[in-house]
Parts: C-alpha cells; sequence; structure tokens
C-alpha cells in the first residue's frame, strides 16, 4: 500500500492511533486490503450500475459499526477516493483521496462521524436522500462549525476527548498533513461529499422498485 494509508498499515502504534480515534484500520497480515463484504454493504447493490460501483476496498471500520473504503469510479479520477457506509444506510464520499479523508477526519476528531451524519442526501435506506441534485446551500458550515466547537469547550478536560485529539495529532505528524481549523475540514468534507463523480450507489430496494 502506498502512503499515506501504507504508513499507517506498517506502524503499530499508528494503528492503535487510528483506533483510538474510532478509525479501525482493515488489512491482511501482508498489508493487503479485501473487496468489501456483502455484509458491510448494509442493503446497497455495488453491482446496480455495471461497474461504477463495483471496485470498493475496505479500508476502516468506526466505532458505530459503518465502514470506509476506497473507491475507484473510473480511471478519468486517476485516484481513489474514500467512501463511507452506515449500518443505518448512509452513503457518503468523504475524501477525493486518502490524504484528504485523513486530514478532515482528524481535524474533526472525536467528531467527525458527527459531521459525516449531517452531510446532504445521507438519510437512511429505504427513503434515502437525494445525493444527486445536493448542494452546497443543504450544509450549513457555520452551524456545525458552532455545534463541534462547543462540544470541544464542553469536554475540554475530559481524558477520553484528550487522547483522542492526542492520538489524532500523531496520526497528522506521522503523514505530514497540518491540522485543519473546524470550519476549513467541514468544508472540505462536504466539497468532497458533492464532488463529481457522487457516491450515489443504489439500495436493493430500489433496484427492486424499477424491475
Amino acid at each position: 500500500l502506498e502512503a499515506p494509508l501504507g504508513t499507517l498499515v506498517s506502524n503499530d502504534a499508528l494503528k492503535q492511533a487510528m483506533k483510538t480515534i474510532e478509525l479501525e484500520l482493515v488489512c491482511d497480515d501482508d498489508d493487503t486490503i479485501k473487496l468489501i463484504s456483502e455484509d458491510d454493504l448494509f442493503g446497497y447493490n455495488n453491482e446496480s450500475d455495471g461497474s461504477f460501483f463495483k471496485a470498493l476496498y475496505s479500508i476502516c471500520f468506526t466505532g458505530s459499526g459503518g465502514g470506509l473504503h476506497l473507491w475507484y469510479p473510473t480511471t478519468a479520477t486517476n485516484s481513489y477516493a474514500v467512501v463511507y457506509l452506515g449500518s443505518e444506510g448512509e452513503r457518503a464520499k468523504v475524501g477525493r483521496s486518502v490524504a484528504e479523508f485523513l486530514q478532515v477526519a482528524c481535524s474533526l476528531a472525536p467528531y467527525y462521524m458527527d459531521a459525516v451524519t449531517d452531510l446532504p442526501g445521507i438519510n437512511t435506506l429505504p427513503d434515502n436522500g437525494d445525493i444527486q441534485n445536493a448542494t452546497l446551500q443543504d450544509y450549513s458550515v457555520t452551524q456545525i462549525a458552532a455545534k463541534i466547537e462547543g462540544w470541544f469547550d464542553d469536554d475540554d478536560d475530559d481524558d477520553d476527548t484528550k487522547a483522542t485529539r492526542q492520538a489524532a495529532q500523531q496520526v497528522l505528524q506521522a503523514i505530514h498533513l497540518p491540522k485543519l481549523t473546524i470550519p476549513q475540514a467541514l468544508e472540505t468534507l462536504v466539497q468532497a461529499h458533492l464532488a463529481e463523480p457522487r457516491f450515489a450507489i443504489r439500495s436493493e430496494d430500489e433496484d427492486d422498485d424499477d424491475d
């Protein structure tokens, strides 16, 4: 695996740091990654649109049971995006590259997943939100930033929060990326989510309705 993912999976201390921020790396003993399992699709059909969603490779599992996966939709993008599938039917593109995903996740830890679940068009099965028509106006960076900043203030003396933030900083330093401000991280996150091609994977229920 190439950096920055290869940097993390080859170092036990960094693997533990990722686990501390509730992004547990998934790889084999030889540091390779596998295609997503059917269980981790949570009712989505990665064969519903030819091969467009077929290439999904699992890299992390979250503390809430969801998964983060590499997605290589077209050769035109020339890189893997990082997408999220949640156990309650959430779907999102959370990074246009692994580096972008890690920088945003570590900058927002331990509230990264709270920011993800606020993304437009990410609601649950079977009534999926409209990812294709979602816009930047559907995601208030100012309001969400204020909410997360309030949580940081409230938990400033919490030992678990401190440990998570220290682990996130350890990861950022190891992959040579600066920490973003909360508004910067949120702006990057929503731009990744809405960048083309969008992660508009269809559910099995949607495909059944079309038949």
